[in-house]
C-alpha cells in the first residue's frame, strides 16, 4: 500500500501566489505588531498542504485557508500574552529621527489602531479584521468562523462599537493632563 502523496513545490507555489498577499495581511492584523506574520504564514501553507487532498485541483477555498489563518494567528497571540506575561516579551523598535512625519503618523495611527483592537475579545477582533481590513463578505467571514450569517452582522455591529468605544478611550486618555 502506497503512502500519502507528499505536496508538491508546484501546489505550494499555486497557494502562495493565489492567496499569500491577503493571508500574510490578515495575519500581521490579526496577530497584532510583534508577530512575525512569515511564520505563521508557513503554518497556515503546512497545513493547507496536509489537507490538499481534501480539494481539487484549485486549492482550498479561500475562506477555509482564512479560518486555518485566524486559528493559527489565536495561537500565536495566546503564546505571545504568555510571553508578555512573564517578561520576555522583546523590546520595542527604535525610531528613526530620520522617518518622515507621514510614515511615523501611519505607524503611530497603526499602533493605536492595533492597541483598540487587541482590547475586543477574539471573535469581534477576527470579524472586524476580516470584513473591514481585508473586505470578505459577510458568507466568506461566516465559512471562516463555522457560524450563521446573522450571528457574523451581530459581531461586526458589536465589533465595530467596541472598537469606536475603545479608540475614544485612547483619545481620551492621550489627551488627559499628566499629573506629577
Amino acid at each position: 500500500m502506497k503512502g500519502p502523496e507528499r505536496p508538491s513545490a508546484e501546489a505550494v507555489r499555486v497557494l502562495h501566489a493565489r492567496h499569500g498577499d491577503r493571508l500574510w495581511r490578515f495575519l500581521a492584523r490579526l496577530s497584532g505588531p510583534g508577530c512575525a506574520p512569515e511564520d505563521l504564514m508557513q503554518d497556515v501553507f503546512e497545513v493547507a498542504l496536509r489537507q490538499q487532498h481534501r480539494f481539487g485541483p484549485e486549492g482550498p477555498p479561500v475562506a477555509w485557508l482564512f479560518g486555518v489563518a485566524s486559528k493559527v494567528a489565536l495561537a500565536s497571540r495566546r503564546r505571545g500574552a504568555m510571553r508578555r506575561f512573564l517578561g520576555l516579551e522583546s523590546a520595542p523598535e527604535p525610531r528613526s529621527p530620520d522617518v518622515p512625519d507621514a510614515v511615523f503618523e501611519r505607524a503611530e495611527a497603526a499602533a493605536r489602531l492595533y492597541a483598540a483592537l487587541d482590547r475586543l475579545s477574539e471573535v469581534q477582533r477576527t470579524v472586524v479584521i476580516l470584513y473591514e481590513l481585508e473586505s470578505l463578505s459577510g458568507d466568506e467571514i461566516a465559512r471562516v468562523l463555522g457560524c450563521p450569517l446573522p450571528t457574523v452582522w451581530t459581531r461586526l455591529r458589536r465589533g465595530r462599537e467596541a472598537l469606536r468605544v475603545e479608540l475614544a478611550r485612547l483619545d481620551a486618555r492621550e489627551k488627559a493632563p499628566v499629573v506629577a
